[in-house]
């Protein structure tokens, strides 16, 4: 399971930080709403009990006040001192002052100012009664119960029931209105107690919504993830039945196009297990459909490949040196029936998974390498053309003075055959010794156009014949040497020649039909440069150079001229097939290229050239002593007219 990131985590726990705060905020509000509404309530009772008591307390004052009258009445018209009523007058009597005192010690503690003032005014009203009833009290007592004293106390009785009076109806109003008051102060305590009750059903609705509405939105939060996710993952299921769609759409195409590919695609592992073969190669193998694969890919080559297959392998894993991947060769192959032919073979190599894999791409040349004879054979043939008049040119002159001679001789040998036969004098004998020294100048002269004509037929011989393509060792000069014999009128009437031919050179391993097609090519080519700058028959002749030497491991041979250069836009371009930059009909651009094919593909060598406008051209080609890739000789005998036939290993 995937770690969450760091900024879900912190988001997290911003959202539980801001939920505390919140909780605790709402807790605060509903605590605060829950206490002002229990103290309002504690406020309201202890009014209620204050005014409960104010009201009480005056009730009692009235009350006593009218006890007292009556004691006082009672008292006046008694016949005697009457002990019990005194006694209940003085115990009423104290307790009205009490009450009177209770009611003083209340005024400062009320903190309603109208009530206050009413207090204060009960109070001030309620002393000069509570002075009466005292005086009244006290003429009582004092008279004894004399009725001769009878008409002071009544004077102070009519006094104190008019204060009485005046007493009770102030306590009518001020209960009244504590009465009203009260009634007010239960009516506004109740709206209160009810705003309170909202406040507090606010405060937990809040406190409510301040938890849940987080909850809802986490909830929301999360569906909308939830939500998010599963449209994430169903695009990526899209995407991914998409994707296997395209895959299994491209490894089709992959497969249409390997199948019908029309070379060998074969791919092996690094023990030279075939992994994957498609169908041209199991054509080009002659094998079953599918058979292939599983096989050893040194079933495919003859020997000694097949067994040094391996070799190269753990070579190549082990060093890491690249001899055929990467490059295209000419190589032997060998089909399942034990046929051998020729190929062109490619290799690359591709690691997957730490493994080592290889694909080979296989293409059968066997008809490219017929045409490839025939094509040459064919330059030969037209080079030989071009040469036939030259050809005849050197050979008729030995042939005349060979028909002279022997026309001499056999004039000769017929007057002395047919002549007298007398004995012969010395005076004689120095005109016969002249003949016959003349007629032995004339064989040896014969002798000689003979032996001119045999290297002519000789070399036309070497130069035409198809020839043995089979890797073979031959002498690079010599070769030169018969080249120039054939070619000597197509560049004698346009050039001297400066032939440098190096000494003790070891002989070069190769075709020496092939390297005299190159030699020839690039002579005529010299020949044709100065005849096209100067004429056919110029006042001045142009010069041919001809070199070879050794450097290192190769055999250089370098054919020069004076004629008029090549321009430097194509000289990249006279190897190309079909290139020429003589008049139409004066050559087939041909001749560069299969040189160069010569040189370079079959030879292991290279080809090059140098020139400058108005200053000549020189050919270089460089051939290496040791043939460096046996394969193509094995390749080119193949297909080489003298070569044996190739049987299975």
């Amino acid at each position: 399971m995937a770690e969450p990131l760091p900024q879900t985590a912190d988001k997290g726990a911003q959202i539980r930080r801001k939920l505390t705060a919140r909780t605790l905020v709402a807790l605060a509000v509903s605590g605060g709403i829950l206490l002002a509404e229990q103290l309002h309530t504690y406020q309201g009772l202890r009014h209620r009990l204050v005014d409960a008591e104010l009201i009480n307390s005056f009730g009692r004052q009235r009350m006593l006040s009218q006890r007292i009258a009556k004691h006082l009445y009672a008292l006046r018209d008694a016949n005697s001192t009457a002990p019990q009523l005194l006694d209940d007058l003085s115990r009423t009597q104290a307790e009205f002052d009490a009450g009177h005192q209770r009611l003083l010690d209340w005024i400062p503690e009320e903190e309603d100012p109208t009530r206050r003032m009413e207090l204060e005014r009960m109070a001030a009203q309620l002393t000069p009664i509570a002075d009466k009833i005292n005086n009244a009290v006290g003429a009582m007592t004092d008279r004894g119960g004399d009725a001769a004293e009878a008409t002071p106390i009544d004077n102070e009785l009519a006094g104190l029931i008019a204060s009485c009076d005046e007493f009770c109806a102030m306590m009518e109003e001020v209960t009244g209105g504590q009465s009203t008051h009260l009634q007010a102060n239960l009516g506004a305590d109740a709206w209160t107690r009810t705003i309170l009750q909202v406040s507090l059903l606010g405060g937990l609705a809040v406190l409510l919504i301040m938890l849940v509405i987080p909850t809802i939105a986490h909830a929301a939060e999360s569906h909308r993830k939830l939500a998010d996710e599963l449209a994430n993952s169903l695009v990526q299921q899209a995407k991914q039945e998409k994707l296997a769609s395209e895959i299994r759409r491209m490894s089709a195409l992959d497969h249409a196009v390997l199948e019908t590919a029309a070379d060998s695609i074969v791919v092996i592992d690094k023990t030279g297990t075939i992994l994957s073969a498609n169908g041209a190669a199991h054509r080009t193998f002659v094998a079953e459909p599918g058979s292939l694969v599983g096989s050893n890919v040194a079933r495919l080559m003859p020997e000694p490949h097949a067994g040094n297959h391996d070799g190269y392998v753990r070579h190549h894993l082990d060093t890491g040196e690249k001899r055929i991947i990467g490059t295209t060769r000419e190589l032997v192959a060998r089909r399942l029936n034990g046929e051998a032919f020729p190929m062109e073979l490619s290799v690359a190599s591709t690691i997957v998974d730490g493994d080592v894999y290889f694909t080979g791409f296989v293409r059968d040349i066997s008809e490219r390498k017929r045409l490839e004879l025939r094509l040459l054979q064919s330059e030969k043939l037209s080079s030989v053309g071009r040469l036939a008049a030259g050809i005849a040119h050197e050979m008729n002159t030995p042939l005349q003075f060979i028909s002279v001679n022997t026309k001499f001789l056999q004039e000769s040998l017929e007057a002395l055959v047919k002549g007298p036969r007398r004995p012969i004098g010395e005076p004689a004998r120095p005109s016969i010794d002249t003949d016959f020294c003349t007629m032995l100048e004339c064989i040896d002269e014969n002798i000689e156009g003979v032996t001119r004509l045999v290297d002519i037929v000789r070399s036309m011989q070497e130069f035409s014949h198809p020839g043995d393509l089979r890797n073979s060792s031959f002498d690079l000069n010599h070769c030169v040497e018969s080249v120039l014999k054939i070619s000597r009128n197509r560049w004698k009437h346009v050039a001297c020649l400066d032939l440098r031919l190096g000494k003790d050179l070891p002989p070069c391993e190769g075709s020496s039909n092939e390297i005299g097609q190159v030699i020839l090519n690039l002579i005529v080519n010299a020949a044709d440069a100065i005849a096209e700058q100067r004429g056919v028959d110029p006042a001045e002749l142009g010069s041919i150079t001809i070199r070879t030497t050794q450097e290192g491991g190769n055999l250089l041979l370098e054919v020069g001229d004076d004629g008029p250069g090549i321009p430097a836009d194509v000289l990249p371009q006279i190897f190309e097939p079909f290139f020429t930059t003589k008049p139409v009909g004066a050559g087939t651009g041909q001749g560069l290229a299969i040189a160069y094919d010569i040189v370079v593909n079959k030879h292991g060598g290279a080809l090059d050239a140098e020139s400058a406008v108005g200053a000549g051209c020189w050919f270089t080609v460089t051939l290496p002593v040791s043939r460096p890739d046996p394969a193509v000789q094995e390749v080119d005998s193949l297909v080489s007219p003298a070569a044996p036939e190739t049987t299975a290993p």
